[in-house]
């Protein structure tokens, strides 16, 4: 795959960081480093993706992160780093598909194992999201609204909902619902709303989701009700093989890493 040829994944392979010291930090100096090396330029850092740098691709980037196999389980739920890689991968294909507006696209994935001594290093390459002008306000409950607030108050606000106000409350309502069609498909995803940078506003003033998804599972009926929501919804052929392929995929690598299918 492309990322391996990257110089600053060869850095972080050669670096054979021991899981002891697979922390956020140690990551980071590693990579900014190697970026400074070769020019690349560092986009942000995250908890889940240590640190997000520059693809040789203008339209990409990529997110690294190393962790130690004994955390994989406890933080993913998965026995294998190299299956739960997999399944975050397809997961977002589903995602991107059924709503591209609200997810990058995540091109590939990658994965060295590691061993007993040492964590393994995955990432992603994922297309490259044009951050926008920020609200001046919190972007990413989304159990709650603006208008909620208000209806909560004890008093009575004089002044309307600014535009930032209004514009957070549609995009969070536009997720909660995207969450919802999912669930009622059988599809169920957690999204993390805590993360400084795991919501963005792009250039169109559209919300998009960066982190990905580290817990999910697909319930067993769950393609036959993913294949008629998108007949209805004028999917194409193309977007429904997309699809299809990967929920045969999580099935799949879930029962490879010894995971039970959902019957719900």
């Amino acid at each position: 795959m492309e990322s391996f040829n990257n110089p600053i994944i060869k850095k972080v392979q050669e670096e054979n960081i021991p899981y002891k010291d697979a922390n956020a930090s140690k990551i980071r100096r590693v990579v900014r480093e190697a970026a400074k090396e070769n020019g690349v330029k560092i986009l942000g850092t995250g908890f889940t993706e240590s640190i997000v740098f520059e693809a040789e691709d203008p339209n990409k980037v990529i997110a690294l992160r190393h962790r130690p196999n004994l955390l994989f389980e406890k933080v993913s739920g998965y026995n294998k780093p190299e299956t739960f890689t997999k399944t975050q991968f397809y997961m977002h294909q589903i995602l991107h598909t059924l709503f591209p507006d609200s997810f990058p696209k995540i091109h590939s994935a990658f994965i060295n194992p590691g061993d007993e001594t040492h964590g393994a290093v995955s990432g992603t390459v994922r297309e490259k999201v044009i951050k926008g002008k920020q609200p001046k306000l919190p972007i990413y409950n989304l159990n709650r609204t603006v208008y909620d607030e208000y209806a909560d108050a004890d008093f009575d606000y004089e002044d309307e909902p600014t535009e930032d106000e209004k514009l957070v409350d549609i995009e969070n309502k536009k997720f909660r619902n995207l969450i919802e069609t999912l669930e009622r498909l059988g599809i169920h995803v957690i999204l993390d709303p805590h993360g400084k940078n795991n919501f963005v506003f792009d250039e169109n003033r559209s919300l998009k989701y960066l982190d990905t998804t580290d817990t999910c599972s697909i319930s067993r009926n769950a393609s036959k009700k993913v294949l008629e929501y998108m007949q209805q919804e004028s999917y194409s052929p193309a977007q429904i093989h997309t699809v299809q392929n990967a929920l045969t995929r999580i099935k799949e690598l879930r029962k490879e890493d010894g995971k039970k299918e959902n019957k719900s």
